[in-house]
């Protein structure tokens, strides 16, 4: 009989200090029996990533993305160790592995490097010793064996990659927030509902709206391999939480056309003022600014009297000093519009749901509700399952307040 082979995340907030670790292995032990395959992707204890980071940049003029990652990935490195430690003194027995001994290969894009490939075997060989598995997540190594890390939520691509690498039933990732939620649990005014099951496609919609609960890269490598997530509550029993699946559980009664609601201050908007009005003016900007790895989402463009236009993007928070810098070295070099304003002062509202598909006037509802509430609409974006509206930070919560009763209560 094949055993049931599963891979568990476990987040920093269950790795506060070796008492923490200790009482996470007891719930390893206690959830998760000998008879089952088991690997355990573990990241840095509480504050250790930010603390290592402050160490380089509160010591040095300049740092280095080689350097810097090699020491943002000693973290996970340390609660592997803990955790193998604590597990074998409750009678398991256990392997510890980091990047190099897998092997996890990426390329070489430092802070936010891509998975490339992995390497089972050798897991394979620790699972069929009935040893459970502790990985170090987060981390990586290139084709010159330098460490590199997957960025923020790093763990959670080292954890699904994995889940696809040995073929698991399910990836399992403890999280602060016990699940997906038709809201920010934290949005005072508002009684947000669990979501038992969701699909892919929604879930890489939040994912990329501004909820953080699941790594948007590992949702989409998860659709590609129709792996089961499972997202549990922190809390010491494995109960409850949210499932993401190929199709989410569908209601009959389709009393939810919104699934969730998401706020993200967390982005800029840029405008570029009098770009000319010829072809290959807008590809030639977002083709410097993809050269600079910066992501850029809502584009909106608006036709001036005169034959130029103006381009409206966001980008995030962390990107914006390296896009200013590119954006100032187009304007110096080829002159194509006139002048840049940036915008922090945003909040990007998405509202998330296939039920829209079938559900006209969604879009009609969204504008009316903001409208009767003075909240003002600076852009737009749509697909087939998500609006998202940019507005002023200041109205964030309470547009989601009005939009959930409206939608979700």
């Amino acid at each position: 009989m094949k055993k049931r082979r599963t891979v568990v995340k476990i987040g920093g907030s269950l790795l506060k200090d070796a008492n923490s670790i200790k009482k996470t292995a007891l719930m390893i032990k206690k959830n998760y029996s000998e008879d089952e395959d088991l690997v355990v992707v573990v990241s840095a204890m509480k504050g250790e990533t930010d603390r290592l980071k402050k160490t380089m940049e509160d010591n040095f003029v300049e740092t280095y993305p080689e350097e810097m990652d090699l020491i943002m990935s000693v973290g996970e490195q340390e609660s592997c160790a803990l955790m193998s430690t604590a597990l074998k003194n409750l009678g398991r027995k256990t392997k510890t592995m980091i990047a190099h001994q897998i092997p996890i290969i990426t390329n070489s894009n430092f802070k936010e490097a891509r998975i490339l490939s992995i390497d089972e075997t050798r897991i394979e060989k620790y699972l069929e010793e009935n040893k459970i598995v502790i990985v170090a997540g987060f981390q990586g190594i290139n084709e010159d064996l330098n460490i590199t890390t997957l960025g923020r939520g790093g763990s959670d691509l080292t954890a699904v990659a994995i889940a696809i690498a040995i073929r698991a039933d399910i990836c399992i990732l403890y999280k602060d927030a016990g699940g997906i939620y038709s809201a920010d649990t934290k949005i005072p005014g508002i009684k947000p509902r669990l979501i038992k099951e969701i699909s892919y496609d929604e879930m890489i919609e939040l994912s990329s709206s501004g909820a953080k609960v699941v790594h948007s890269r590992a949702v989409i490598m998860a659709k590609i391999y129709n792996l089961k997530i499972g997202i549990l509550p922190e809390s010491q029993e494995k109960k409850g939480g949210t499932v993401i699946v190929k199709e989410g559980k569908i209601c009959t009664t389709e009393k939810y056309i919104i699934e969730s609601i998401t706020l993200d201050t967390s982005e800029a908007l840029f405008t570029l003022f009098d770009l000319k009005d010829k072809p290959g003016i807008a590809g030639r900007v977002f083709r410097s600014l993809a050269k600079k790895e910066i992501n850029t989402n809502i584009i909106v463009q608006n036709i001036n009297e005169k034959p130029t236009r103006n381009l409206s993007f966001t980008v995030p928070e962390s990107s914006i000093s390296k896009s200013e810098e590119t954006l100032l070295n187009l304007i110096n070099s080829e002159a194509d519009f006139s002048r840049i304003k940036i915008d922090t002062e945003i909040a990007k509202v998405s509202l998330v749901g296939t039920g829209m598909i079938s559900k006209p006037g969604i879009a009609a509802d969204v504008f009316e509700i903001l409208g009767q509430n003075n909240i003002n609409i600076k852009a737009i974006s749509t697909s087939e399952i998500k609006i998202s509206v940019l507005i002023e930070k200041q109205h964030g919560e309470k547009a989601v307040q009005v939009l959930h009763n409206y939608f979700c209560e």
